[in-house]
């Protein structure tokens, strides 16, 4: 899927902290690099009760709302000065990631905390371009280490 326009940068998304860290560090290497950038969502393939509720447009419209909704969320609207590409694939995660990134571009994949996942093994092993997984960062380091993040008094820590 990778076009002839040249390098892009290419994230996956789902509704995550770990997504949200991901596209703002993709956003973030876009505006620093030029490139253009991808937003990736995967739909699984919907077994036959699934379409008797919702069909596959009604899954594709609201992936693409979320798609649109972390976009304002992370970025605070959408950025003027990075193109985005919106993408909705019904396949698995990596699958539908690897397609989309191709062999020139960067894959961006967020991190849920756990050192393996299934996408992130399927990505690292099939991917054909350099791929980063942005970890989620410590809820200290976002804090700064002057603040205490929430639910740990002093005087817990004191009494241990």
């Amino acid at each position: 899927m990778a076009g002839s326009r040249g390098p892009r940068i290419v994230v996956g998304v789902t509704d995550s902290v770990g997504s949200r860290w991901a596209l703002a560090w993709a956003v973030g290497t876009a505006r620093r690099t030029g490139h253009p950038l991808r937003v990736v969502t995967a739909l699984p393939a919907a077994t036959r009760a699934e379409y008797a509720l919702v069909t596959e447009q009604e899954h594709r419209h609201a992936a693409h709302a979320l798609v649109t909704a972390l976009i304002a969320e992370v970025c605070g609207g959408v950025p003027a000065d990075v193109p985005i590409e919106r993408l909705v694939v019904v396949d698995t995660p990596g699958r539908a990631l690897v397609r989309a990134a191709g062999s020139v571009d960067l894959l961006v994949i967020g991190s849920t905390g756990r050192l393996t996942g299934p996408t992130r093994r399927y990505c690292a092993r099939r991917t054909h371009c350099p791929l980063v997984v942005v970890p989620r960062p410590d809820v200290e380091d976002l804090l700064g280490s002057q603040l205490k993040p929430a639910g740990r008094s002093s005087r817990s820590r004191d009494a241990r």
